[in-house]
Order: structure tokens, then sequence, then C-alpha cells
């Protein structure tokens, strides 16, 4: 199953337009299938609220922009390391995912 990094790795594939809705929405049902028994319960919490969002995009409930600002609150959310005393230079705890997570933090909070 997927860890809570690939996921954020996922969303923020998505959220900086480097995957297409449908190979997101493809993707997330693939490789988080059955997280209600995932031992990891962070990535089981992040994968269910995004399951929820999604379930509501696809049943009409909620629009593709709404979709994408609920994705980058949650995404936003994720725990950040701040190296030394600049506040301005936030550096996701990832290892692989780091160039496109702090991209896309970049983008979002202006940092």
């Amino acid at each position: 199953h997927m860890k809570t990094r690939q996921l954020q790795a996922l969303m923020a594939e998505f959220l900086t337009d480097r995957l297409s809705r449908q190979d997101f929405l493809a993707t997330f049902a693939r490789q988080t299938w059955g997280f209600g028994l995932w031992d990891d319960r962070e990535a089981a919490e992040l994968a269910g609220q995004v399951s929820l969002l999604l379930a509501e995009y696809t049943g009409g409930h909620l629009p593709q922009e709404a979709l994408r600002s609920e994705l980058q609150g949650l995404f936003l959310g994720a725990p950040v390391l701040v190296i030394g005393n600049n506040p301005h230079s936030p550096i996701p705890m990832f290892s692989q995912e780091n160039t496109q997570v702090l991209e896309l933090r970049t983008i979002m909070v202006g940092a």
C-alpha cells in the first residue's frame, strides 16, 4: 500500500498539473484499494479524506476547482521541517519527492 509521502507526492503531481485528473483518479483508486485495513493510520486517514473528496467530485457534488482547493488544504496540512531560522524555506519531510513537493508549497504559500 501507499505511504503518506507517496500519497502526498501523487497529490502534488495532480496539483502541479503534471498528472491529468483521469490519471490521478485511476492511480489513486488502484494504489489505495483497501486503505481501511492499512496498519499505517496516517496514510489510511489521508487516503480516506482524499477518497471522500473524490467520491463527492465523481458524484457531481463537488466542482473540480473545489476538489483542487480541498486537496491543496489537505496537502498543506502535511508536516514540514523548517531548516535553521528561515521560516520561508520549508523543506517537506520527504526524500524522493522533495522537488515537486517543495515546488508546490512554494507556489501555494509564496515561500
